[in-house]
Formats: structure tokens, sequence, C-alpha cells
């Protein structure tokens, strides 16, 4: 296994990706809804629509597999789990459930400012 020196600040920048690409993806679908596109176009959005779903596919199965207790980790990310499933136009809408993953990291990284106050305020008093 490979060590990273700031593990913190590349969990950090995934999950900025992350959040990024969820963002992307409820952009794709809006656009693929709402605007008149050619096939081309449409063709286009597709693949990169496919592209950023099966990274999220990738995420969940690699953390899932990772996971000490499956069972918790299904239950903890029921909203990931129902996002990537593969449903049609009808259930499209479901994958935009994938928002909940940025608010999610947006707390994340008010915890661990906290912890580095915390940290900092604790080193200045010794």
């Amino acid at each position: 296994m490979f060590r990273i020196k700031n593990r913190e600040k590349a969990i950090r920048t995934y999950d900025f990706f992350l959040v990024f690409l969820a963002v992307i993806s409820v952009g794709l679908i809006i656009a693929q809804e709402r605007m008149d596109l050619s096939e081309s176009e449409g063709a286009v959005l597709e693949w990169i629509d496919l592209s950023v779903w099966l990274l999220f596919v990738g995420d969940y199965f690699t953390r899932f597999y990772l996971a000490a207790d499956k069972r918790r980790y299904v239950k903890t990310h029921i909203i990931e789990l129902v996002a990537i499933l593969p449903f049609d136009a009808l259930f499209k809408g479901l994958r935009s459930l994938r928002l909940f993953r940025m608010f999610r990291s947006a707390r994340a990284l008010r915890v661990l400012r906290l912890i580095r106050l915390v940290a900092y305020f604790g080193r200045t008093q010794q």
C-alpha cells in the first residue's frame, strides 16, 4: 500500500471532485430535459453523463469494499445507492440526489475547520 503525505488534503480534494461531478451531473440532467439539442449534442451529453455515472458507481463500490461494516455502510449511504441505480427517464430525476453528497461534504469541511481551530488553539496554550 502506498502512503500519501497529506492524506487529509487528498481526501478533501477527492471530495471536492465528487461534488463537482454531482453538480455537472445535475446540470446534464437539466440540459437533456430542458434544451432542444441536436442528435450529436444529445449523444455527447449522454456519453458525459454515462462517464460521470460510472465514476460514482466506482466510488460507491470502492468505498463499500473498503468498509469494515458493509451492512452499516449500505444503511448510511442509501442516498448514494439510490442515486447510482440505472433507472430510465422516469426515474432519472432521482440521480439529482447526488447533490446530497455536496451538502454532506460541506458539513464535513466545517468539522475539519473546527478540528483545525481546536488543534491550533490547543498548541498555542501549551
